[in-house]
């Protein structure tokens, strides 16, 4: 069971982490169409 619940949080922050990078992407890429 632990294993799993440790499973579940890495999952948890890897999405995170994804989102996060999405944003970034973006922010860049509408920073650059702004220039």
């Amino acid at each position: 069971m632990n294993d799993y619940l440790q499973y579940k949080f890495q999952l948890k922050k890897f999405n995170l982490m994804k989102e996060w990078l999405n944003d970034c992407l973006i922010l860049i890429e509408v920073f650059f169409s702004q220039l």
